[in-house]
């Protein structure tokens, strides 16, 4: 199967520090690590927080729903231990420019990781 463009929601996990934004959660530079490592990959064609930082989304390059949710999932200290939860995987079809986009994305993850 080719690979395919899937958008995947992070929203709270029971670990959560309810009040506080996503870039001072528990272990948030450890998920910044994993997105720039996606990114670099070439798996991730957008991440970031929802503005008001109670969340965040990941555009991925993946060839199946499965395939999303393990990027997204495995490796993500947050994740792992339930701080937030990586839910709602869903395979859209559009087109991105993804370098573009790409670009801003990781500047934002580097202000806050």
């Amino acid at each position: 199967m080719a690979e395919q463009v899937y958008v995947g929601v992070y929203s709270p996990g029971a670990g959560w520090r309810t009040g506080v934004p996503v870039n001072e959660q528990p272990l948030f530079a450890d998920h910044g690590a994993q997105m720039r490592r996606l990114f670099a990959d070439g798996r991730s064609l957008l991440s970031g927080p929802f503005a008001d930082l109670a969340g965040g989304m990941a555009i991925v390059r993946a060839e199946s729903t499965k395939e999303a949710e393990r990027l997204l999932r495995e490796g993500d200290a947050m994740v792992e231990r339930d701080v937030a939860r990586g839910e709602e995987f869903h395979r859209r079809h559009f087109r991105l420019k993804a370098r573009l986009l790409s670009t801003k994305a990781m500047s934002r993850y580097e202000r806050y990781g």
